[in-house]
């Protein structure tokens, strides 16, 4: 008789794997079976915020400082004025360039420096020019390399000079010029171009997207499935009313839509939600109607029949919790959907109006600054992608639990 392989005995597998790998096999199984990571997501940047977003924001949502516009993330450094230093001048570009010669002397001089921090200037180097503070400029005006003491306490105040070493501006220091400020941890994710901190607009604006797709998928849930199931459990030509219906709804353009209602209503917190329950409850209709035509005919309906109970409790007791499951997958998915539609309304500016902390209005106002002043759109665009990424998905795993043929797999 042949003695079995060792690796095929049992318990050598798990024998035979350290522990700890056995641990991270264990953690990623679970991560595969749940959506964990989703839902962390989900939870940390959609439902936290907008339960407690008065505490955690570290500003007002609406209000601005232009003293403090177009801030960059915390992470960024300033941007100082500056000069490339080459061999020779071309006069396509002549206020961003300086000869080597001229470099140097100014360099020897005191007047400037190499932003690389070399004593010495090569071709191609970053040359910073810098200030004196003088207690005060002659009234004709002084030399263009002195700066009277108060007006560079005023620029260093406001952020457009800095002081070379730190500290505060005084006569004998030098300066140099700021053209875009750096970033500020009490605004970590910087600031749009009137002031208002964009981490703040986030917090808030997941107040909104939250509270439309929750009065918009309740309302069309709740008429969209009412309808779908009166049209697959009564037939004839009601079926044949609601389903052209549903055609209807889903052929009409929902920019269209949304364009024509804002011109007809204005741009509200109500045009939103009736564009969105207009374009969602023939899908509602659609899948309860199929679910509806698939058990009408089962042998508890006719028992139900029998027992004497009337149409609406059947499709209240008997048909609607076979509907139930499905209607829940299919408003877990359509979640990121009306966030999608929400913030595309709001882009075109058919849907939450100015200055509501929305985040389609947000990426609205960061277009024309997305190669300047990148962050403005990126954040508000990288939290759309991030939420609805993760609904998608938590939908999806949804989907799998609640069907019956997924579960017999």
């Amino acid at each position: 008789m042949a003695l079995p392989r060792i690796d095929a005995l049992p318990g050598y597998a798990a024998a035979a794997t350290p522990a700890p790998l056995r641990k991270l096999l264990g953690f990623w199984s679970i991560l595969r079976r749940y959506p964990i990571i989703p839902l962390a997501i989900v939870m940390v940047v959609m439902i936290l915020p907008a339960i407690f977003a008065p505490l955690i924001a570290p500003h007002p949502p609406r209000k601005g400082d232009l003293q403090q516009r177009l801030v960059p993330p915390f992470w960024v450094d300033a941007k100082i004025s500056s000069l490339r230093a080459v061999d020779e001048i071309n006069r396509a570009d002549l206020s961003r360039q300086i000869t080597l010669t001229d470099a140097q002397a100014l360099i020897d001089e005191g007047k400037a420096r190499v932003q690389s921090g070399s004593d010495t200037v090569s071709s191609g180097d970053r040359v910073i020019k810098l200030k004196t503070i003088v207690a005060e400029t002659p009234p004709g005006g002084g030399s263009p390399d002195e700066i009277a003491l108060k007006d560079a306490q005023s620029l260093v105040e406001r952020g457009k000079l800095r002081v070379i070493g730190g500290g505060p501006a005084t006569e004998g220091s030098q300066v140099e010029e700021i053209t875009a400020p750096a970033g500020s941890i009490n605004h970590f994710l910087g600031t749009d171009k009137v002031g208002r901190d964009i981490a703040s607009r986030i917090i808030y604006g997941s107040r909104i997207s939250i509270v439309v797709a929750a009065i918009a998928i309740f309302i069309a849930g709740t008429i969209g499935t009412a309808l779908g199931i009166s049209a697959g459990f009564f037939g004839t030509w009601l079926d044949a009313l609601i389903m052209r219906a549903v055609d209807v709804s889903l052929s009409i353009p929902i920019i269209l839509l949304a364009l024509v209602l804002v011109a007809a209503l204005g741009a509200s917190f109500a045009t939103v939600i009736t564009v969105l329950v207009l374009l969602l409850w023939a899908h509602y209709a659609r899948m309860a109607r199929g679910v509806t035509l698939s058990v009408r005919s089962a042998d508890f309906i006719a028992r139900a029949r029998v027992a004497g109970a009337s149409n609406a409790r059947i499709m209240l007791r008997h048909i609607f919790p076979n509907v139930f499951n499905s209607l829940v997958v299919l408003a877990t998915l359509q979640v990121g959907f009306v966030i999608v539609i929400e913030s595309t309304l709001s882009f075109l500016g058919a849907g939450i109006p100015r200055p509501n902390p929305a985040w389609g209005l947000m990426v609205a106002d960061g277009r024309e600054l997305i190669v300047s002043h990148w962050w403005v759109a990126f954040f508000p665009g990288m939290t759309i992608m991030l939420v609805v990424l993760s609904m998608n998905l938590m939908g999806d795993w949804l989907r799998d639990r609640l069907d019956p043929k997924q579960r017999q797999v």
